[in-house]
């Protein structure tokens, strides 16, 4: 049998996936509240000091006995500083990290599973520090820490910010100094992996040496040991990710290859780094780095042989690099910079050229810090190469390809697939195969989805609300928080990506609480740089009287915002809007919109409703779409289904509406909705006290009521005399503080409601 040690580590590999696929998700390990201040003893294992907005943040980990994870702490001192490996009692109010609540949101709770972190202490206070019992692992880990912050104090001296920050990232691992426009910038032009310790590294550094010595005549042996301890060490200062552990050990094998005289197998060598890597910790194998690393090398082995005479020479190695990695990409970030395959013909080979000109320069700067910077300019320049050609990509409107998240039977299919067109290559023309792969790809982004469907997103306390017709045309009714920060960055736009929403045709923007706008003035002010565009945004009336804007036309943006003074809100909407060339749109009562099989009219309010409480100004929208006979599917309770015998579906959005506008709303409900029809009800003002009241609910008619609420929040939301109000007439109601984001599918006549965390 052929490679029997590959064979051997690709069963075991494939078992620790099932156990990880059926096994239960571990309890907490800590015997503390969520919230609680508490002290606790630990043996100090790393320090990071990270640069943020509002200045540097040190971090401490620690390993608690009795506890198999670590626990990271925020410390509240930022000069707290002490040995690696030290004692320490530190006191501080625990957080546990939760898992997310919308499709496409970051999972912490799983990421710090991975890194075997299992709370966070916030303002963290140094109680007591033992450096008594520092075991000699850990002093050389506290060395490898010192050489590290010297080499990045050099790089700060020879290079400017931003490009000593991303020479940090590349040399050390450390990537807090990076700006979030320039993470973001390389990112979604897809060469973020640059970042990365990664092989390149490795190979360059430890080979580079290897040579070195070879030629002051040490004996191979020597040299190839010198360089496996040295590049063990380089990759324990760099913090040894997933990808820098691959590229250790597969060097390390390489190199007693030589040493014992045998040929290097690639094959073989990659398995052993994977079961080592996943033998530390399992989790990895849904790991992004980890997939990325050892699915790119996977790439090199498997499918390039056989494109090698399929596509010229310079583009085989990254097209064959990238149909392995592309499922990975479009699972984890749902687009694909189309442009990232140019870019990275040029951006890859000028690695290791940059890599060599910013070690030159750093020496160089050890030695004297003018000379330094004169060996830093060539650098520099590369930098700038990267820079521009990345915004140039930004420029190039076709450039991000949004698929959103691909099926996994699609995902299955695909790799089956292109298994089939590597496999059969020989029977294959080339323009056979190359059509054959396009088609792979177009079958990995393909999603059967039609009908209509209402989410409302989890951004805590707040509302947030998208409609899609899977046909094009996508609504977003609010989008803000009052306890999520930057709630358009880290949710709503992940979840619009995840959903394959590469522009956002209509923002309504119910009234101006920041609960319900400021997640989406992020997006109006990024202009779909890195998150969806939004096409065009509609005020009611009563926001624009309220910012005290004069209106001429229904399209009040294109005379800019100099002409509309008012408050900070209505200010910041309209600006971010004529900024970036979007057409505002004034809302009033009994305004149609039409949107495909979808028909929206404005409700409420009217010139006779407008008063000081904008609460109860706010935009009330009803939705109807028309159908065959419904039927009201509830999935995850208890309960049934339950027949709608009405041809019309109502969603009616509220807003934080009151019960003035309610009681207002009641005299002409009965012109919108029938008691045939299927009413599915956005309670108002997130389930509050007053909201909702028995009148309003008796002339809804309501079959379904969605409440959009923050855990735990503060206000109490939803009142248990609005729950009390829907138990009453048997309304079910989904409330995003239980069960994150609720989605509501109609398609053939069948409404099915869904929970992501049920």
């Amino acid at each position: 049998m052929r490679r029997p040690l590959a064979c051997a580590g690709l069963v075991f590999i494939l078992i620790l996936l099932i156990i990880q696929l059926i096994k239960p998700e571990g309890d907490e390990t800590l015997p503390f509240d969520d919230g609680e201040t508490i002290r606790i003893s630990g043996e100090l294992v790393r320090i990071e000091k990270k640069t943020k907005e509002d200045g540097i943040h040190t971090i401490w980990y620690l390993s608690v006995p009795d506890i198999d994870d670590m626990l990271i702490c925020y410390m509240s001192d930022v000069t707290a500083d002490t040995a690696l490996g030290a004692g320490v009692c530190v006191r501080g109010k625990v957080s546990y990290f939760t898992h997310a609540t919308n499709p496409g949101q970051f999972d912490m709770k799983d990421y710090y599973d991975i890194c075997h972190i299992c709370a966070a202490l916030m303002n963290a206070e140094v109680v007591s520090v033992d450096v008594s019992h520092i075991s000699p692992y850990k002093r050389l880990l506290g060395r490898l820490s010192v050489v590290s912050m010297n080499i990045g104090m050099l790089a700060d001296l020879c290079f400017d910010v931003d490009d000593a920050s991303v020479i940090r990232a590349m040399l050390l691992g450390d990537k807090s100094a990076m700006s979030p426009d320039t993470k973001s910038l390389y990112s979604r032009n897809g060469i973020a992996h640059i970042l990365a310790i990664s092989g390149l590294h490795i190979s360059m550094l430890g080979m580079a040496l290897v040579t070195l010595l070879k030629k002051c005549r040490v004996p191979t042996g020597v040299s190839a040991v010198a360089a496996i301890v040295l590049m063990i060490m380089y990759g324990l200062m760099t913090g040894m990710a997933a990808s820098a552990m691959r590229a250790v050990i597969m060097f390390s094998l390489r190199m007693l290859a030589d040493i014992v005289h045998r040929t290097y197998d690639m094959a073989t060598a990659l398995v052993v780094a994977a079961v080592l890597v996943l033998i530390e910790q399992p989790a990895y194998l849904f790991y992004t780095g980890f997939q990325f690393s050892f699915g790119a090398i996977a790439a090199v082995m498997l499918i390039l042989p056989a494109l090698e005479d399929v596509f010229p020479k310079i583009f085989s190695g990254c097209v064959a690099i990238n149909i392995v990695t592309l499922p990975i990409y479009l699972h984890n970030y749902y687009y694909y910079p189309i442009l990232s395959v140019v870019l990275n013909l040029y951006i890859i080979p000028l690695m290791s050229v940059l890599l060599g000109l910013a070690i030159i320069a750093v020496a160089g700067c050890a030695l004297w810090i003018p000379l330094g910077k004169i060996l830093a300019i060539p650098a520099h320049l590369i930098l700038l190469i990267y820079e521009y050609s990345c915004k140039l990509a930004d420029m190039v409107s076709w450039n991000r390809y949004v698929t959103g998240k691909p099926l996994t039977s699609m995902t299955i299919v695909y790799v089956v697939l292109v298994a089939l067109v590597i496999a059969l290559g020989r029977y294959q023309t080339r323009l056979q195969i190359m059509m054959n792969l396009l088609f792979c790809c177009i079958m990995l982004t393909f999603n059967p989805a039609t009908g209509v469907s209402v989410t409302m997103i989890d951004v805590g306390q707040g509302d947030g609300i998208y409609i899609t017709d899977h046909c094009g045309r996508d609504i977003l009714i609010d989008g803000g928080s009052s306890d999520v920060s930057d709630v358009g960055t880290y949710r709503m736009a992940p979840f619009l990506y995840s959903q394959g929403v590469l522009s956002i045709d209509a923002l309504f923007i119910t009234h101006l609480d920041a609960d319900h706008y400021n997640g989406s003035l992020e997006l109006l002010e990024d202009g779909g740089k890195s998150m969806p565009r939004i096409e065009a945004l509609y005020f009611t009336s009563s926001s624009v009287i309220m910012g005290e804007g004069t209106l001429t036309s229904e399209i009040i943006s294109e005379a800019g915002p100099s002409e509309h003074v008012g408050n900070a809100a209505y200010e910041s909407l309209v600006r971010a809007a004529a900024d970036n060339g979007i057409p505002i749109y004034v809302v009033s009562t009994g305004d149609i919109f039409s949107a495909g099989a979808l028909e929206f009219t404005c409700l409420y309010p009217d010139s006779a409703c407008l008063g000081e409480d904008t609460n109860n100004e706010s935009l009330v929208l009803d939705m109807k779409y028309v159908t065959g006979r419904s039927l009201f599917h509830r999935h995850n309770l208890e309960s049934g289904d339950m027949n709608a015998d009405g041809d019309e579906i109502h969603f009616i959005f509220t807003g934080d509406i009151g019960g003035e506008g309610e009681d207002a709303m009641c005299e002409y409900l009965p012109d919108v909705v029938t008691p045939d029809d299927t009413v599915i009800l956005k309670v108002a003002h997130h389930g509050s006290r007053f909201s909702s009241s028995d009148m309003f609910l008796d002339e809804v008619g309501a079959d379904i009521a969605l409440i959009s609420a923050g855990r735990d929040n503060s206000y109490g939301h939803p009142h248990a005399e609005l729950l009390e109000r829907l138990n009453r007439r048997n309304i079910p109601y989904f409330n995003t503080a239980d069960h994150g984001a609720v989605r509501v599918d109609i398609c053939h006549g069948t409404i099915r409601v869904t929970g992501f965390t049920d």
